[in-house]
This record gives C-alpha cells, sequence and structure tokens, in this order.
C-alpha cells in the first residue's frame, strides 16, 4: 500500500527522496506556489517520516482536488 506526505519543498532532502517513490526534486509534485510536494512509499513507514500526516490515496486525492495543486500529473 502506498503512503503519502505533504512536505515544504525546502525541508525535502536527498535523503527522503531516496527512500520515497520520487527519481528527483525535479519529479516531485508541488502545490502551485511551489511551497509544498507530495512524497509518497510502498511497505513500512520510514522513520524519518513518523512525524509527518499520513495519508492512503484516497486521503490525498482529496487534497490534491483542492485549487492549490496542481491537476496535471497523476499519482
Amino acid at each position: 500500500m502506498r503512503t503519502y506526505i505533504v512536505k515544504l519543498v525546502d525541508e525535502v532532502t536527498q535523503a527522503m527522496i531516496d527512500i520515497c517513490l520520487e527519481d528527483s526534486f525535479d519529479t516531485l509534485r508541488k502545490s502551485n506556489d511551489g511551497t509544498e510536494c507530495i512524497l509518497k512509499w510502498e511497505g513500512a513507514d520510514p522513520l524519518i517520516f513518523d512525524n509527518e500526516t499520513k495519508y492512503t490515496h484516497s486521503g490525498i486525492m482529496v487534497i490534491l482536488e483542492g485549487e492549490d495543486w496542481q491537476s496535471e500529473m497523476i499519482l
């Protein structure tokens, strides 16, 4: 099962990218203003994300339907 978090772009590190499904900073799904992004992974929750609010696919889709998010990418 995939798990998702919303993170400030400025807080994302290469270590986070390395444990997620994204390939690089360039492939992150970003908010329209570019300040937030979505990180996703499969399996057990990485310890680095212990204090983050986690979402299921249906939960993150509700967030992405908001006007703050780009609509052209599919998770």
